[in-house]
């Protein structure tokens, strides 16, 4: 069995789609090296010095001539360099609410959710590899104590609020309502400027439905767009990069002349996956927002997806892989809405191992064939050439 190498921190804020809300799609990561009361306390010694340095600047501009500029920068760019920018949201249907249950003994409210559902899976630990994967259902918990008696918060909601300050990237797969809501709604405690990474039909819909001043307030100063291309690569933070995938999210219905959705494509709504990257330990962790299998809406997207980390499987480079599968089997994939059912997931999967066979078989046929391999190293110095001759049997 591949090994996890304990690369990534998933924290699960929601992953429902309704009709509850305050539980909706969002996933908390950060890299598993940093700790997140670590990261709090060090984020309140960032802002006590930045605010100490602007208390400072004040006195001094009061009382001698120096340069209150040179005090004020130098002094912010001291606690600039110890805060650490790790923490990334995977879609925002939740955040604070989410967090001050976490900050809190979340057991009885994910009880009171559980029992509205008589058929959910309450025993799901026993489908968990603990061996191979560290579950906690209290992640906050013990983090919240020791860090409200250093800072001073008093309530949960403050430090919910704090802890929404230090997240700076947002991936947003695509922009329902279940997947971007906490945008909205919790965006009057936002004090730092958030990114938000996205296809350009998502990041267009949510400057044209969302945040229009009609919806809601435009607020330029608080959001900066960053669109990509299915395909591209980009820097999240010092700690991670993406790489965004397009995938389709289920077929668009013709409502009239001259209606035209802006995340349309093809005929579906079009929707996406992150694949991350960990720069520390150069482990992958692919995650989805809603999708639906190539089976129903007859494109390759998910096929290209299993053909590019397909090596990274067979390298034991991809931790974990993050899909939605949000309805049942049905007799017709009229009612499925872009979704995966337990079916059409297992179609997949067996569609990725047959690429990661085929990758297997690939090379292993360059180690059988040292004629071809030889051929492709041409330009490859003599002695390495011979090294890899010596190899066959």
């Amino acid at each position: 069995m591949p090994n996890n190498s304990g690369s990534f921190h998933l924290t699960i804020l929601g992953c429902s789609g309704g009709p509850i809300t305050g539980t909706t799609c969002s996933f908390l990561l950060k890299p598993a090296s940093q700790d997140y009361a670590d990261l709090l306390l060090n984020y309140q010694n960032t802002k006590q010095g930045q605010n100490n340095a602007t208390t400072n600047t004040t006195s001094t501009s009061t009382s001698t001539s120096t340069n209150p500029t040179t005090t004020s920068s130098s002094q912010a760019e001291k606690t600039r360099n110890t805060s650490k920018d790790c923490l990334v949201l995977i879609d925002a249907g939740c955040l604070l609410n989410s967090l001050v249950q976490m900050f809190t003994d979340n057991s009885s409210f994910v009880n009171s959710l559980l029992s509205m559902y008589p058929d959910s899976l309450k025993s799901w630990t026993q489908y968990t590899n603990e061996t191979n994967m560290a579950v906690s259902s209290s992640p906050l918990v013990s983090t919240a104590s020791p860090v409200m008696a250093t800072v001073g918060f008093p309530t949960p909601l403050q430090l919910a609020s704090q802890f929404a300050n230090m997240i700076n990237s947002f991936l947003i797969t695509h922009s329902h309502l279940d997947h971007t809501a906490s945008l909205v709604i919790n965006s009057p405690v936002f004090q730092t400027v958030k990114t938000i990474f996205g296809l350009g039909s998502t990041l267009k819909a949510l400057k044209a439905h969302s945040f229009n001043n009609s919806t809601w307030p435009e607020l330029p100063t608080f959001f900066k767009y960053a669109q990509l291309n299915s395909g591209d690569v980009s820097r999240i933070n010092p700690f991670f990069e993406c790489q965004i995938y397009q995938v389709s999210h289920g077929e668009l219905e013709k409502t009239g002349a001259g209606h035209c959705s802006l995340n349309e494509v093809n005929g579906r709504y079009e929707s996406s996956g992150f694949l991350i990257k960990n720069l520390e330990t150069e482990k992958y962790l692919l995650i989805f927002g809603d999708i639906e299998s190539d089976s129903v809406s007859k494109l390759d997207y998910n096929l290209k997806i299993w053909r590019s980390v397909s090596d990274l499987i067979v390298q034991d480079q991809l931790n974990s892989i993050v899909i939605e599968c949000s309805s049942v089997d049905q007799e017709t994939t009229e009612h499925l809405f872009g979704h995966m059912t337990p079916s059409f997931l297992i179609y997949e999967f067996l569609t990725l191992r047959r690429c990661c066979c085929k990758k297997i078989q690939q090379e292993e046929s360059e180690l059988i064939a040292p004629e071809a391999s030889l051929q492709r190293d041409i330009n490859i110095p003599y002695p390495i050439a011979q090294q890899r001759q010596s190899q066959h049997p």
